[in-house]
């Protein structure tokens, strides 16, 4: 049997509500979309991102199309739409969802997830398979991924209708009886669930700036860096009480 293949869509928009522009901002010396590119690289996928066709996101793929990154546009609004299309071009058995807004994250707990995907894969190949690190949170914010395969985003675009389930994506995959039959939770061996390293806020770009330039010798290593999270109080209490939106707000 032929390895099932994988691809990662990183999620992007201008027009965030809390921080707009977010995805291209500045971040040391590059946008912040080029440090998750960049830091996923590891895995060696092909990636595209997906973007919106409003106006505001003609930058995203000025950027793309300068820096030769795959760019597919769709729905604004109907974000599930978006990748359903996007996945009729770009066929792979997996999808790797990341969002454009997350730029330390790391290889090393998607490749774990990858392995998970590949042994469900080589015992039933038409199973619909979802595997995510956030269901039951014990990463830090911002190191998020979400892996399913293709037939469950088939019938995902097919059966969502109500409006958060198009605008995020994937909770029909994990809340539905009629979503994944094969549900896979990646955990951390401790909990670091309440630590922040997501962009939404002034805040959040505050925390992650400052990791950029005062803890870079840790970015290299997944290991070296979640050791460390917890001498870095002084950082953290920058974003500590900026609530993150839920799938129904």
């Amino acid at each position: 049997m032929d390895k099932p293949t994988f691809r990662v869509f990183i999620q992007a928009r201008m027009s965030s509500t809390r921080l707009p522009g977010k995805v291209l901002r500045n971040l040391n010396g590059q946008p912040v979309l080029f440090w998750v590119i960049d830091r996923t690289k590891k895995l060696g996928l092909e990636t595209t991102v997906l973007t919106s066709n409003d106006s505001s996101d003609n930058f995203i793929q000025e950027w793309c199309e300068k820096n030769e990154v795959d760019c597919f546009r769709g729905s604004l609004n109907n974000v599930l739409y978006r990748f359903v299309e996007a996945a009729l071009n770009r066929p792979a058995d997996f999808y790797i969802r990341l969002t454009a807004d997350c730029p330390l994250i790391f290889s090393e707990p998607i490749e774990q997830g990858i392995k998970f995907c590949r042994l469900l894969f080589d015992q039933k190949p038409n199973s619909k398979i979802f595997c995510s690190n956030s269901i039951c949170r014990s990463y830090p914010r911002g190191l998020d991924f979400e892996i399913f395969s293709r037939n469950l985003l088939e019938t995902t675009g097919q059966m969502a209708k109500d409006n958060y389930e198009l605008e995020h994506v994937t909770p029909f995959m994990y809340l539905s009886p009629n979503g994944a039959e094969k549900l896979i939770q990646v955990t951390h061996s401790t909990d670091l669930s309440n630590y922040r390293i997501t962009l939404d806020t002034e805040e959040d770009f505050r925390v992650i700036s400052k990791i950029f330039s005062e803890k870079k010798k840790f970015l290299a290593s997944f290991s070296d860096f979640t050791n460390n999270l917890s001498n870095w109080n002084s950082i953290f209490d920058l974003n500590k009480h900026i609530h993150q939106k839920g799938i129904y707000e």
